[in-house]
């Protein structure tokens, strides 16, 4: 056997048939693969700018204050050893799936007013 592998790297014939068809298989899948990766890529990242401008334009409405990204309005109360020393109402602004993106605080009414 070791004679046979010393015979075929000394032959100087060179590649046979074979050899080329594993060559370009092996050129061939190596390609496939390289092109599934990129394109993969490129969908994610299409993906991930689409949502990046509705996380953007959701955030420009929210920090203007507008009614469409309002979710809500919710009450805290601030408490002082155990009794209730401030009450405030604040703008609840979400995202999908109910996240909290901010809130605002809206302020006092005026006394006597």
């Amino acid at each position: 056997m070791m004679k046979a592998l010393f015979r075929k790297l000394k032959n100087k014939a060179g590649e046979s048939l074979i050899e080329t068809l594993c060559a370009i298989l092996v050129f061939t899948m190596a390609s496939v693969v390289m092109f599934t990766m990129v394109n993969t890529a490129a969908n994610i990242n299409k993906q991930v700018k689409e949502m990046d401008a509705k996380n953007q334009a959701h955030m420009i409405a929210v920090e203007k204050g507008e009614a469409s990204a309002k979710n809500g309005t919710a009450v805290i109360t601030f408490n002082m050893d155990g009794s209730p020393v401030v009450s405030t109402r604040v703008d609840v602004y979400g995202g999908k799936d109910g996240s909290l993106y901010t809130y605002f605080v809206q302020p006092a009414p005026a006394e006597g007013g």
